[in-house]
């Protein structure tokens, strides 16, 4: 199934709640997991995990915990608010979790909190843009707008894990 035609699919059934957890690739049982009710069933991370990591670290250390342009377009299925500093993303089944804006490191260092329009946050996907590019897709937020972009791999951008389900 195509990657349009798969999300089609599930923002067209952001009712369905029946799934079952399943562990990830990483020691996550610690963790909380919010459950949105979204139509996969995945289960999001209460909070960011700490720091920026580039493209490759965030594969390497994330694996398929990381969200992929799917899901994170399943969230779409969701309320977004924003409260001046993020976005509180209020599920079909009224479960939220909280997607700070907490800005974007650049390839040399340096740490970017706002945009033209304020505050600003940026999260990765687990999409390369494609094969042979130096790019991956990052989400951005900020007050106006979240989306995702094909951006080089080197930024420092947060992650918020997934935990996969099973049918």
């Amino acid at each position: 199934m195509s990657l349009a035609a798969l999300t089609i699919a599930m923002l067209s059934s952001c009712n369905n709640k029946n799934a079952k957890t399943t562990e990830t690739d990483n020691n996550t049982a610690e963790a909380e997991w919010v459950d949105l009710g979204l139509p996969s069933g995945t289960q999001w991370k209460s909070v960011n995990e700490e720091g920026y990591y580039t493209y490759d670290e965030a594969v390497e250390k994330f694996g398929r915990s990381l969200p992929s342009d799917t899901l994170w377009y399943e969230l779409e299925c969701c309320d977004w608010s924003w409260t001046g500093d993020g976005y509180t993303v209020v599920g079909p089944n009224g479960n939220s979790l909280f997607l700070p804006a907490a800005g974007i490191r650049s390839c040399e260092g340096a740490v970017v909190m706002e945009a033209n329009n304020g505050p600003m946050g940026s999260y990765w996907s687990s999409i390369v843009e494609d094969q042979d590019s130096r790019n991956a897709k990052i989400w951005i937020i900020d007050s106006t707008i979240y989306n995702n972009a094909g951006n080089p791999r080197c930024l420092g951008g947060s992650v918020r894990l997934v935990q996969r389900v099973e049918e």
